[in-house]
């Protein structure tokens, strides 16, 4: 079986990982790089190798190798380096993918809605986004060293935050600012990529079920007045 990609390879060079190797074995040059009047099929090459990828690491392949993703993908190893030479690229573009797919599933909730309409458009959206993101956590969590992951899943962080700060801005006025941090704290922490893991996984509990632990969540957070 092929390694990982990126993983470093037992006949590799001392300080060489098999995408290195991998790299010198096709001998990738600026010569292989597709000129302008090919950029559409190259995009369309490389939008198939990232679905390859992302629809590997969805099926419970967390580290694929580069000849597996260009195989689901149908192409070549060699065009596999050429159009992602280091694992930063591929990274990075699996992260635009999955942000691309997340705001295209969701809808803008409506602030001035009733706080039940809120809570409850607040949990779809959540189930939404968490089940679509779970493919990139995974892939977060394996590659600690991608900047391009991480950034994504700071990324994501703050906006999970700054979603709550903004839905629940009535709710949350009504408290002191150390409580309503807390509560802003809580809520993330049940609402957001990795407590959605937990629920999922940690606890077995179906998407439709985690959906109703976060609206939960938010009903009894924002509704009970600080009393501590």
């Amino acid at each position: 079986m092929s390694p990982p990609y990126g993983a470093s390879c037992s006949r590799s060079a001392p300080g060489r990982s098999a995408l290195d190797e991998g790299v010198a074995r096709t001998a990738v040059t600026s010569t292989d790089l597709p000129p302008d009047g090919r950029a559409a099929r190259s995009r369309r090459t490389r939008e198939r190798l990232v679905g390859a990828l992302y629809g590997l690491i969805r099926e419970g392949d967390a580290e694929p190798s580069a000849a597996d993703i260009a195989a689901r993908a149908g192409v070549s190893l060699r065009s596999f380096y050429v159009h992602f030479p280091s694992r930063e690229d591929l990274h990075r573009d699996m992260a635009r993918r999955a942000t691309a797919r997340v705001v295209g599933l969701l809808t803008p909730i409506d602030l001035g809605g009733d706080f039940a309409a809120r809570v409850r458009d607040f949990a779809i959206q959540r189930e939404l986004a968490n089940e679509e993101l779970a493919p990139l956590r995974r892939a977060a969590a394996l590659q600690p060293a991608s900047a391009a992951l991480m950034l994504a899943r700071d990324y994501g962080r703050q906006a999970s935050r700054d979603q709550i700060a903004r839905v629940f801005a009535v709710e949350l006025d009504r408290f002191e600012s150390g409580a309503r941090r807390r509560r802003v704290a809580a809520l993330d922490a049940v609402a957001s990529g990795e407590g959605w893991d937990l629920l999922r996984t940690g606890h077995g509990l179906s998407p439709a079920e985690a959906r109703q632990v976060v609206a939960e969540a938010a009903a009894r957070l924002l509704a009970i007045q600080e009393t501590a």
